[in-house]
């Protein structure tokens, strides 16, 4: 999987525990993409906390697990950001953000505003 392809990052890193399948709520699939895992592709994505219901007082907890192709391209420092689309904006740099110049105005008599 490309990371183009990799669905758009959600707040938190998992998506929501009700969103996924049985089979990603137990770490066999990744919970992102849906590939089934084995221990050489599978990276452990830490507990998770979440409230069954809203009216009960306490929180469960899951184990996700992320295959490394989708784990790659959710981790800012290796790939770049993500954008909202799931693609990468690109490695981080060093260089300052210089916005392009503004087209002219309709009348030409200088930068557009």
């Amino acid at each position: 999987m490309s990371c183009g392809r990799v669905p758009a990052a959600v707040p938190g890193g998992v998506p929501p525990v009700r969103r996924v399948t049985e089979r990603q709520r137990r770490g066999a699939d990744c919970v992102h993409c849906g590939v089934v895992l084995t221990p050489r592709t599978a990276v452990d994505l830490g507990r998770h906390d979440y409230k069954p219901d809203d009216w009960v007082d306490y929180h469960l907890s899951w184990w996700p697990r992320s295959c490394r192709s989708c784990h790659r391209c959710r981790t800012p420092h290796e790939g770049g950001p993500l954008m909202t689309d799931g693609k990468h904006a690109g490695p981080p740099s060093d260089k300052p953000w210089n916005p392009p110049p503004a087209p002219p105005s309709p009348d030409g008599s200088g930068p557009g505003r």
